[in-house]
């Protein structure tokens, strides 16, 4: 495995690896649906694609659907642009896809930014949240610990990440959504570990886990009652995973791509959310083919919505390139 091989995965590996306090989730309170969006311009829900900003010169990723094209907005807050994207789409599922944080950066995480600004958008029509928090069983301790540290040494996660992972989980119970982390058992261990950790199978586990886990409860709400009130399951991971047209090199991480064939059309919108400082430096991001927009509009004031496609969209946070 090259080094570079190795960064390129990393980047997108998990938030954590150790055990979160489950506890069930509190009663559900009423229902309460998602508000319109206000009448203003900045929070108006996007005209058809031809009254839009949009760049010209981009071109749809070869990987996208024929449909694609690149759109851009500003919104004063990302709560004015999730409900933007959610009122138009009336989406099953939400996959938010991060790009990770790593140690020495100052910068709000975008798991921080989804928490605080993001969840309370949809909370009240949201009634679960899969979250790429890897929880170990305790069965197999001492190759538990050798994985867990070995993936924190290599993805350089803040020791802040474990904070966030938690409060997220307690804000989402706060709000009546029952948060999901994944779990992996000895088994899973074993087969992501050789004389290192293979990251290549454990990207591909997370990925098939995710799906996994997501695909139970929509299983598990169609028949309830929650199904009606809170139509909306929400999926956080690395970028990496909920993709729901990745390039060839990524698609056996995916379970974006899988997912979306599970669903009715358009019923499975992908939401990327980016940090601008904590990306600037990663040389396979600035080679996407939304970038040169990126580098072009973000902006440090106003939130920035880039639109690829009816349900792929780029989030990008105040900040600096």
């Amino acid at each position: 495995m090259t080094s570079d091989f190795k960064f390129e995965r990393i980047m997108f590996t998990v938030f954590t690896l150790v055990c979160l306090a489950c506890a069930p989730a509190p009663p559900l309170p009423e229902p309460v649906p998602i508000p319109a969006p206000s009448p203003n311009e900045s929070a108006a829900t996007p005209p058809p694609p031809g009254e839009q900003k949009a760049d010209a010169k981009q071109k749809p990723d070869e990987t996208a659907t024929q449909e694609q094209f690149i759109e851009y907005r500003y919104y004063p807050t990302a709560k004015d642009a999730l409900l933007d994207i959610v009122t138009a789409s009336k989406p099953k599922v939400i996959g938010f896809g991060e790009y990770h944080a790593q140690t020495g950066n100052s910068v709000q995480s975008a798991l921080s930014h989804f928490t605080n600004e993001l969840l309370p958008a949809i909370s009240s029509v949201t009634s679960d949240i899969v979250v790429e928090a890897m929880v170990t069983e305790g069965n197999c301790f001492e190759l538990e610990q050798q994985v867990t540290t070995e993936v924190k040494e290599d993805t350089q996660r803040p020791d802040e990440t474990v904070d966030e992972v938690s409060i997220l989980f307690e804000q989402a119970r706060a709000k009546g959504v029952i948060p999901h982390p994944i779990t992996m058992t000895c088994e899973d261990h074993q087969s992501i570990y050789g004389e290192e950790v293979d990251y290549e199978k454990l990207l591909k586990l997370i990925g098939n886990k995710l799906l996994e886990e997501t695909t139970r409860i929509l299983n598990a709400r169609a028949s309830e009652y929650r199904e009606n009130s809170r139509p909306l399951i929400a999926v956080y991971s690395g970028a990496i995973h909920n993709d729901a047209h990745p390039q060839k090199e990524w698609r056996r991480y995916a379970f974006g791509q899988r997912l979306q064939k599970q669903l009715p059309q358009n019923k499975y919108v992908e939401v990327d959310l980016i940090v601008p400082e904590l990306v600037r430096d990663i040389s396979f991001i600035q080679d996407a083919q939304w970038f040169p927009l990126l580098k072009d509009k973000v902006s440090s004031k106003k939130h920035l919505l880039i639109r690829r496609s009816a349900t792929n969209f780029i989030l990008v946070f105040p900040g600096n390139l």
